[in-house]
């Protein structure tokens, strides 16, 4: 397949018109996309070196940086919020931007994860972001500012990925009730809407033995 010409110009223009989450997002690519040796020429003017040098305490295994993010939520890290009036009350902090760009970025390595069959970690890692995002809903812990009052939904995470990927996983160690149990909740919690879309989604991704015990659950009677 031909790669696609991509014009530098039309990229920064495109890029200029991105909400905040998104470009920290599109900066986190460049970041891992870029070659160690241009990472200073990326931070020069901005960012003194001094301060990028490698640090021992940086988490470097995925369950370690999913975990780490999880605590730093929860001690209110990315809390961040201003007085709401009827002109800004569709905005978010640069916490909640912050925090957004975040979650999308470790979903993609917990995605890498699923993809190279590293089926323990990314179950883990999907957990914990989980039990962020029901938090979140639930308003039980300074997380994440939302003017309007909002959830986890305003963020727009794709759960047509991110179920199907993390039903994968399941399947893979959940005994079949477990698995049943644990489907369910999720789906109930986060896309209730669409219940009956992501049963069935759970459906093709479990096991035999799985498959049996989400049918005999979902069965009448």
């Amino acid at each position: 397949m031909p790669q696609l010409q991509i014009s530098r110009e039309k990229l920064r223009r495109e890029i200029r018109k991105l909400d905040g989450a998104s470009l920290f997002v599109m900066l986190d690519r460049a970041i891992d996309l870029m070659p160690e040796p241009l990472l200073a020429r990326l931070a020069q003017g901005y960012i003194s070196p001094s301060r990028l040098g490698p640090d021992d305490s940086e988490p470097a295994g995925l369950v370690e940086s999913v975990q780490a993010f999880h605590d730093a939520c929860l001690s209110g890290s990315y809390y961040e919020d201003f007085d709401v009036n009827w002109r800004n009350c569709t905005q978010q902090s640069r916490g909640t931007q912050l925090w957004m760009a975040e979650c999308r970025r470790l979903l993609d390595r917990i995605f890498e994860a699923v993809a190279e069959g590293e089926w323990i970690q990314a179950c883990r890692s999907f957990e914990l972001l989980f039990d962020l995002w029901r938090k979140v809903d639930h308003g039980t812990h300074d997380i994440i500012f939302i003017a309007d009052d909002g959830g986890v939904w305003e963020v727009g995470f794709d759960w047509n990925e991110v179920l199907p990927a993390w039903f994968r996983c399941l399947a893979s160690s959940a005994d079949p009730d477990e698995y049943v149990d644990r489907t369910t909740d999720i789906i109930d919690t986060f896309v209730y809407g669409q219940r009956e879309s992501y049963l069935r989604k759970a459906h093709a991704a479990a096991t035999p033995s799985q498959q049996e015990a989400q049918n005999d659950f979902e069965s009448p009677g």
